[in-house]
């Protein structure tokens, strides 16, 4: 696809959909980026999983996507 085709909007539209997998795979694992905040959020994740009883792989999965969901929608993707 010819680069003039990708233009900003495309660019926040894509990373405004996927940031929430994106912080949710780099909590699980944080080999390249700065850990603070993988730390966090999996300290906050596993706060949920504690008080929702949770232990099945899956259903952790849907609780991490849904908090970093959250999160994206709080914070902002920051793609402006």
């Amino acid at each position: 696809m010819p680069r003039e085709y990708f233009n900003a909007r495309e660019a926040r539209r894509i990373l405004e959909k996927n940031l929430k997998y994106y912080l949710a795979y780099r909590t699980i694992n944080a080999y390249d980026v700065r850990p603070e905040l993988p730390a966090k959020v999996a300290q906050m994740a596993e706060y949920l999983y504690l008080g929702l009883g949770i232990k099945n792989t899956s259903q952790r999965w849907e609780v991490l996507l849904k908090l970093c969901e959250g999160l994206v929608a709080t914070v902002g993707s920051g793609a402006r």
